[in-house]
Protein backbone atom coordinates (compact mmCIF):
# COMPACT_ATOMS: atom_id res chain seq x y z
CA UNK A 1 0.00 0.00 0.00
CA UNK A 2 1.09 3.67 -0.57
CA UNK A 3 2.63 5.17 2.14
CA UNK A 4 2.45 8.60 0.47
CA UNK A 5 -0.85 10.73 -0.74
CA UNK A 6 -2.43 9.80 -4.21
CA UNK A 7 -0.72 13.38 -5.32
CA UNK A 8 2.48 11.59 -5.83
CA UNK A 9 2.72 10.68 -9.83
CA UNK A 10 3.14 7.30 -10.33
CA UNK A 11 5.88 5.63 -13.17
CA UNK A 12 6.34 3.10 -14.92
CA UNK A 13 10.39 1.62 -15.02
CA UNK A 14 12.45 -0.80 -17.36
CA UNK A 15 13.95 -3.80 -15.68
CA UNK A 16 17.12 -2.00 -15.22
CA UNK A 17 15.78 1.00 -13.69
CA UNK A 18 14.29 -1.39 -11.01
CA UNK A 19 17.64 -3.16 -10.56
CA UNK A 20 19.40 0.39 -10.41
CA UNK A 21 16.68 1.66 -7.87
CA UNK A 22 16.79 -1.35 -5.85
CA UNK A 23 19.85 -1.29 -5.40
CA UNK A 24 20.35 2.69 -4.16
CA UNK A 25 17.60 1.55 -1.73
CA UNK A 26 19.97 -0.82 -0.49
CA UNK A 27 22.80 0.98 0.08
CA UNK A 28 19.90 4.02 1.69
CA UNK A 29 20.89 6.63 -0.98
CA UNK A 30 16.96 7.55 -1.55
CA UNK A 31 15.02 9.44 0.83
CA UNK A 32 11.69 8.61 2.13
CA UNK A 33 9.13 10.56 -0.35
CA UNK A 34 8.13 7.38 -2.68
CA UNK A 35 5.39 5.76 -4.35
CA UNK A 36 4.44 2.52 -4.20
CA UNK A 37 3.07 0.40 -6.92
CA UNK A 38 3.35 -3.09 -6.45
CA UNK A 39 7.25 -3.56 -6.58
CA UNK A 40 7.84 -0.11 -8.11
CA UNK A 41 8.92 2.65 -6.61
CA UNK A 42 10.44 5.93 -7.61
CA UNK A 43 11.70 9.55 -5.27
CA UNK A 44 9.98 12.85 -5.53
CA UNK A 45 11.82 15.45 -4.43
CA UNK A 46 10.20 17.90 -1.69
CA UNK A 47 9.15 21.67 -2.61
CA UNK A 48 9.27 24.59 0.10
CA UNK A 49 5.90 25.14 1.77
CA UNK A 50 4.77 28.31 2.87
CA UNK A 51 4.24 27.08 6.26
CA UNK A 52 7.66 26.20 6.14
CA UNK A 53 9.72 29.49 6.61
CA UNK A 54 13.31 28.84 6.12
CA UNK A 55 14.54 32.17 7.39
CA UNK A 56 12.74 31.98 10.89
CA UNK A 57 15.91 30.35 12.53
CA UNK A 58 17.47 33.36 11.62
CA UNK A 59 14.49 36.05 12.26
CA UNK A 60 14.82 36.19 16.02
CA UNK A 61 12.39 39.43 16.25
CA UNK A 62 9.70 37.43 13.68
CA UNK A 63 6.72 37.27 15.50
CA UNK A 64 6.21 34.04 17.48
CA UNK A 65 2.43 33.83 17.35
CA UNK A 66 2.72 32.96 13.49
CA UNK A 67 2.15 29.69 12.17
CA UNK A 68 5.06 28.67 10.52
CA UNK A 69 8.34 26.50 11.42
CA UNK A 70 11.73 26.38 10.31
CA UNK A 71 13.94 23.12 9.66
CA UNK A 72 16.49 21.35 8.02
CA UNK A 73 16.34 19.10 5.47
CA UNK A 74 16.87 15.61 7.05
CA UNK A 75 17.85 12.09 5.63
CA UNK A 76 15.28 9.54 6.37
CA UNK A 77 17.17 6.76 5.04
CA UNK A 78 17.32 4.60 8.32
CA UNK A 79 13.58 4.87 8.30
CA UNK A 80 13.01 3.77 4.89
CA UNK A 81 15.91 0.38 5.37
CA UNK A 82 13.63 -0.75 8.05
CA UNK A 83 10.42 0.11 6.30
CA UNK A 84 11.76 -2.09 3.47
CA UNK A 85 13.11 -4.78 6.08
CA UNK A 86 9.78 -5.14 7.73
CA UNK A 87 7.83 -5.39 4.17
CA UNK A 88 10.03 -8.32 2.92
CA UNK A 89 10.39 -9.84 6.31
CA UNK A 90 6.37 -9.71 6.07
CA UNK A 91 5.51 -10.75 3.13
CA UNK A 92 8.38 -13.79 3.90
CA UNK A 93 7.02 -14.85 6.78
CA UNK A 94 3.46 -14.98 5.47
CA UNK A 95 4.63 -16.94 2.39
CA UNK A 96 5.75 -19.63 4.85
CA UNK A 97 2.38 -19.95 6.71
CA UNK A 98 3.27 -18.07 9.80
CA UNK A 99 0.10 -15.59 11.44
CA UNK A 100 0.89 -12.23 11.41
CA UNK A 101 -2.44 -11.22 11.87
CA UNK A 102 -2.39 -7.85 14.03
CA UNK A 103 1.43 -7.37 14.17
CA UNK A 104 1.56 -4.14 13.14
CA UNK A 105 -0.65 -3.48 16.03
CA UNK A 106 2.80 -3.87 18.58
CA UNK A 107 3.53 -0.73 17.79
CA UNK A 108 -0.19 0.91 18.15
CA UNK A 109 0.06 -0.65 21.50
CA UNK A 110 3.35 0.08 22.45
CA UNK A 111 2.52 3.94 22.01
CA UNK A 112 0.17 3.78 25.05
CA UNK A 113 3.20 4.98 27.32
CA UNK A 114 2.68 8.30 25.75
CA UNK A 115 -0.93 8.73 28.25
CA UNK A 116 -1.55 10.29 30.90
CA UNK A 117 -0.98 6.97 33.00
CA UNK A 118 2.12 6.22 31.54
CA UNK A 119 4.33 4.62 34.20
CA UNK A 120 1.44 2.14 34.73
CA UNK A 121 1.31 1.35 30.69
CA UNK A 122 4.84 1.14 30.81
CA UNK A 123 4.84 -1.79 33.13
CA UNK A 124 1.92 -3.29 31.24
CA UNK A 125 4.27 -3.08 28.25
CA UNK A 126 7.39 -4.54 29.62
CA UNK A 127 5.21 -7.43 31.28
CA UNK A 128 3.49 -8.58 28.11
CA UNK A 129 6.76 -7.92 26.27
CA UNK A 130 6.43 -9.29 22.84
CA UNK A 131 3.47 -11.16 23.21
CA UNK A 132 0.89 -8.06 22.81
CA UNK A 133 -1.52 -9.85 20.98
CA UNK A 134 -2.34 -11.76 24.12
CA UNK A 135 -3.02 -8.03 26.22
CA UNK A 136 -5.25 -7.31 23.13
CA UNK A 137 -7.33 -10.36 23.06
CA UNK A 138 -7.75 -10.02 27.38
CA UNK A 139 -9.13 -6.60 26.82
CA UNK A 140 -10.86 -7.13 23.38
CA UNK A 141 -14.86 -6.17 24.19
CA UNK A 142 -13.98 -5.31 28.09
CA UNK A 143 -13.20 -1.65 27.48
CA UNK A 144 -13.26 -1.34 23.48
CA UNK A 145 -14.92 -2.58 20.77
CA UNK A 146 -13.74 -3.42 17.17
CA UNK A 147 -16.02 -1.71 14.01
CA UNK A 148 -18.10 -3.04 11.78
CA UNK A 149 -15.58 -3.97 9.03
CA UNK A 150 -18.16 -3.18 6.03
CA UNK A 151 -19.60 -0.15 5.98
CA UNK A 152 -17.38 1.84 8.44
CA UNK A 153 -18.72 5.02 9.47
CA UNK A 154 -16.17 6.78 12.22
CA UNK A 155 -19.29 9.09 13.83
CA UNK A 156 -21.14 5.80 14.75
CA UNK A 157 -17.91 4.10 16.14
CA UNK A 158 -17.41 6.80 18.10
CA UNK A 159 -21.07 6.34 19.39
CA UNK A 160 -20.61 2.65 19.91
CA UNK A 161 -17.34 3.31 21.68
CA UNK A 162 -18.60 6.39 23.82
CA UNK A 163 -21.57 4.28 24.76
CA UNK A 164 -19.43 1.46 26.08
CA UNK A 165 -17.05 3.35 28.12
CA UNK A 166 -20.17 5.02 29.91
CA UNK A 167 -21.17 2.01 30.54
CA UNK A 168 -18.36 0.80 32.73
CA UNK A 169 -18.28 0.54 36.32
CA UNK A 170 -16.50 3.34 37.35
CA UNK A 171 -15.92 2.14 40.87
CA UNK A 172 -14.64 -1.20 39.34
CA UNK A 173 -10.74 -2.17 38.74
CA UNK A 174 -10.29 -3.63 35.45
CA UNK A 175 -7.62 -6.33 35.86
CA UNK A 176 -4.90 -7.19 32.80
CA UNK A 177 -3.66 -10.26 33.82
CA UNK A 178 -0.03 -10.45 32.48
CA UNK A 179 3.22 -13.02 32.44
CA UNK A 180 4.32 -11.96 36.00
CA UNK A 181 1.79 -9.95 37.82
CA UNK A 182 -1.62 -8.36 37.30
CA UNK A 183 -2.46 -5.16 36.47
CA UNK A 184 -5.31 -2.20 37.17
CA UNK A 185 -6.46 -0.11 34.22
CA UNK A 186 -7.85 3.00 35.63
CA UNK A 187 -10.49 5.50 33.90
CA UNK A 188 -7.71 7.79 32.53
CA UNK A 189 -5.55 4.81 31.19
CA UNK A 190 -9.35 3.43 29.66
CA UNK A 191 -10.29 6.62 27.45
CA UNK A 192 -6.85 6.77 26.31
CA UNK A 193 -6.66 3.32 24.62
CA UNK A 194 -10.31 3.91 23.28
CA UNK A 195 -9.54 6.82 21.69
CA UNK A 196 -6.30 5.96 20.21
CA UNK A 197 -8.08 2.49 19.05
CA UNK A 198 -10.86 4.81 17.72
CA UNK A 199 -7.74 7.88 15.67
CA UNK A 200 -6.06 4.13 15.03
CA UNK A 201 -9.36 2.49 12.70
CA UNK A 202 -10.14 6.11 11.30
CA UNK A 203 -6.32 6.19 10.24
CA UNK A 204 -6.82 2.96 8.49
CA UNK A 205 -9.52 3.96 6.95
CA UNK A 206 -8.65 7.10 5.45
CA UNK A 207 -5.46 5.08 3.70
CA UNK A 208 -5.12 5.77 0.01
CA UNK A 209 -8.23 8.81 0.52
CA UNK A 210 -8.43 12.48 0.07
CA UNK A 211 -9.17 13.80 3.58
CA UNK A 212 -11.05 17.10 3.94
CA UNK A 213 -9.92 19.48 6.86
CA UNK A 214 -13.62 19.37 8.14
CA UNK A 215 -13.15 15.33 8.21
CA UNK A 216 -10.19 15.80 9.82
CA UNK A 217 -11.25 17.91 12.27
CA UNK A 218 -14.20 15.94 13.13
CA UNK A 219 -11.91 13.39 13.90
CA UNK A 220 -10.16 15.23 16.22
CA UNK A 221 -13.11 16.09 17.67
CA UNK A 222 -14.59 12.61 18.62
CA UNK A 223 -10.70 11.70 19.80
CA UNK A 224 -10.75 14.55 22.09
CA UNK A 225 -14.54 13.45 23.42
CA UNK A 226 -13.09 10.29 24.34
CA UNK A 227 -10.19 11.18 26.04
CA UNK A 228 -13.03 13.28 28.29
CA UNK A 229 -15.05 10.08 28.32
CA UNK A 230 -18.00 12.98 27.18
CA UNK A 231 -19.80 13.34 23.93
CA UNK A 232 -18.52 16.78 23.10
CA UNK A 233 -15.33 19.11 24.23
CA UNK A 234 -16.00 22.61 24.06
CA UNK A 235 -13.42 24.74 22.70
CA UNK A 236 -11.48 27.24 25.15
CA UNK A 237 -13.52 30.62 25.82
CA UNK A 238 -10.98 32.37 28.27
CA UNK A 239 -7.64 32.83 27.38
CA UNK A 240 -4.71 31.00 29.66
CA UNK A 241 -0.86 31.25 30.59
CA UNK A 242 1.16 27.81 30.34
CA UNK A 243 3.54 27.38 32.84
CA UNK A 244 5.10 23.71 32.78
CA UNK A 245 7.15 21.45 35.31
CA UNK A 246 10.32 22.18 32.62
CA UNK A 247 11.51 25.53 31.76
CA UNK A 248 8.17 26.31 29.85
CA UNK A 249 6.06 30.02 29.67
CA UNK A 250 3.84 30.70 27.00
CA UNK A 251 0.86 32.28 25.99
CA UNK A 252 -1.42 30.29 23.84
CA UNK A 253 -3.73 32.15 21.00
CA UNK A 254 -6.35 34.13 21.87
CA UNK A 255 -9.43 32.31 22.39
CA UNK A 256 -11.32 34.43 20.37
CA UNK A 257 -8.92 33.40 17.35
CA UNK A 258 -8.88 29.26 18.29
CA UNK A 259 -11.69 28.37 15.67
CA UNK A 260 -9.96 30.14 12.93
CA UNK A 261 -6.48 29.05 13.93
CA UNK A 262 -7.75 25.77 13.91
CA UNK A 263 -9.15 25.53 10.52
CA UNK A 264 -5.89 27.18 9.31
CA UNK A 265 -3.96 23.98 10.69
CA UNK A 266 -6.52 21.56 9.35
CA UNK A 267 -6.74 23.02 5.64
CA UNK A 268 -2.51 23.07 5.98
CA UNK A 269 -2.39 19.66 7.19
CA UNK A 270 -5.17 18.43 4.28
CA UNK A 271 -4.03 20.81 1.41
CA UNK A 272 -1.14 20.29 -0.87
CA UNK A 273 1.52 22.13 1.04
CA UNK A 274 1.08 19.75 4.27
CA UNK A 275 1.49 16.69 1.18
CA UNK A 276 4.58 17.73 0.12
CA UNK A 277 5.83 17.35 3.79
CA UNK A 278 7.40 13.97 5.03
CA UNK A 279 4.48 12.81 7.17
CA UNK A 280 6.89 12.86 10.35
CA UNK A 281 7.43 16.19 9.28
CA UNK A 282 3.94 17.04 9.21
CA UNK A 283 3.35 15.20 12.24
CA UNK A 284 5.72 17.12 14.50
CA UNK A 285 4.47 20.56 12.91
CA UNK A 286 1.36 19.63 13.43
CA UNK A 287 2.06 18.56 17.13
CA UNK A 288 3.94 21.99 17.98
CA UNK A 289 0.95 24.12 16.20
CA UNK A 290 -1.90 22.19 17.89
CA UNK A 291 -0.10 23.00 21.55
CA UNK A 292 0.04 26.53 20.54
CA UNK A 293 -3.41 27.13 19.68
CA UNK A 294 -4.33 24.61 22.63
CA UNK A 295 -7.57 24.54 21.71
CA UNK A 296 -9.10 22.83 25.23
CA UNK A 297 -8.82 23.39 28.70
CA UNK A 298 -7.78 20.03 29.09
CA UNK A 299 -5.91 17.27 27.21
CA UNK A 300 -4.45 19.09 24.31
CA UNK A 301 -1.14 17.43 25.16
CA UNK A 302 -2.59 14.31 24.69
CA UNK A 303 -4.90 15.02 21.54
CA UNK A 304 -2.10 16.41 19.76
CA UNK A 305 0.08 12.93 20.31
CA UNK A 306 -2.94 10.97 19.54
CA UNK A 307 -3.54 13.18 15.95
CA UNK A 308 0.08 13.17 15.03
CA UNK A 309 -0.20 9.35 15.08
CA UNK A 310 -3.42 9.20 13.29
CA UNK A 311 -0.73 10.92 10.46
CA UNK A 312 1.93 8.71 11.16
CA UNK A 313 -0.58 5.42 10.69
CA UNK A 314 -2.71 7.24 7.33
CA UNK A 315 0.72 7.08 5.72
CA UNK A 316 1.93 3.65 7.28
CA UNK A 317 4.68 5.05 9.08
CA UNK A 318 5.10 3.83 12.69
CA UNK A 319 3.94 5.36 15.45
CA UNK A 320 5.58 7.73 17.58
CA UNK A 321 5.81 6.65 21.52
CA UNK A 322 7.15 8.45 23.78
CA UNK A 323 9.05 6.37 27.24
CA UNK A 324 7.98 8.13 30.53
CA UNK A 325 11.89 9.10 31.04
CA UNK A 326 12.31 11.60 27.70
CA UNK A 327 9.24 13.12 28.57
CA UNK A 328 11.19 16.67 29.56
CA UNK A 329 12.98 16.20 26.41
CA UNK A 330 9.77 15.75 24.29
CA UNK A 331 8.49 18.95 26.35
CA UNK A 332 11.35 21.04 25.63
CA UNK A 333 11.55 20.66 21.80
CA UNK A 334 8.30 21.16 21.53
CA UNK A 335 8.01 24.17 23.32
CA UNK A 336 11.55 25.07 21.40
CA UNK A 337 9.30 24.45 18.03
CA UNK A 338 6.73 27.17 19.53
CA UNK A 339 8.65 29.65 20.97
CA UNK A 340 11.51 30.18 18.17
CA UNK A 341 9.88 28.42 15.28
CA UNK A 342 12.49 26.11 14.83
CA UNK A 343 10.88 22.37 14.73
CA UNK A 344 14.36 19.97 14.18
CA UNK A 345 14.26 18.93 17.88
CA UNK A 346 10.82 17.89 17.91
CA UNK A 347 11.15 16.43 14.53
CA UNK A 348 13.99 14.25 15.62
CA UNK A 349 12.29 13.00 18.58
CA UNK A 350 9.52 11.85 16.20
CA UNK A 351 11.98 10.48 13.95
CA UNK A 352 13.89 7.94 16.43
CA UNK A 353 10.63 7.33 18.06
CA UNK A 354 9.59 5.92 15.00
CA UNK A 355 12.74 4.21 13.95
CA UNK A 356 12.46 2.60 17.60
CA UNK A 357 9.04 1.28 16.75
CA UNK A 358 10.26 -0.08 13.34
CA UNK A 359 13.24 -1.87 15.18
CA UNK A 360 10.51 -3.33 17.85
CA UNK A 361 8.33 -4.43 15.11
CA UNK A 362 11.43 -5.98 13.44
CA UNK A 363 12.28 -8.04 16.72
CA UNK A 364 8.54 -9.06 16.80
CA UNK A 365 8.65 -11.12 13.51
CA UNK A 366 12.02 -12.81 15.21
CA UNK A 367 9.51 -13.31 18.59
CA UNK A 368 6.77 -15.12 16.42
CA UNK A 369 9.34 -17.67 14.51
CA UNK A 370 10.83 -18.63 18.17
CA UNK A 371 7.27 -19.02 19.33
CA UNK A 372 4.87 -19.98 16.64
CA UNK A 373 4.41 -23.28 14.53
CA UNK A 374 4.09 -21.95 10.93
CA UNK A 375 0.69 -23.36 9.32
CA UNK A 376 0.90 -25.60 5.81
CA UNK A 377 0.88 -23.44 3.49
CA UNK A 378 -0.26 -24.49 -0.40
CA UNK A 379 2.38 -26.40 -2.41
CA UNK A 380 1.77 -23.05 -5.06
CA UNK A 381 2.73 -20.75 -2.36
Amino acid sequence: MSRLPKFAKIVKMTESEQQALSLARNLGDLPFDMQREGDLEFVQNKEIVAWINKKAKSDVQGDKNKNYYAFDKRDFTELNRLLNQIDLRQKSMEQRGYDLSGLRSFNRNIWLDLSRESNAIEGIMDDFSFDLLDFRTKIRGKIALDPETNDFDKDEYFLQLLRQYQGLDKTQKYKIYGNKKNHELNMDTIRHFIAFKYVYQCAKQDRNKKISAFDLFATMQNAAALLSGQEFVPLRQVPIYIQQIVETKFVPVKHESVQSKLDELFKFVCGPEGAKLHPLELAAIFHAEFVRIHPFMDGNGRTARIMSNYILIKNEIPTVALRHENADKYMLACNKAILTHEADDLIDIFYNAAINSAQKTLESFDYVQQTQHPKKVNEKQ
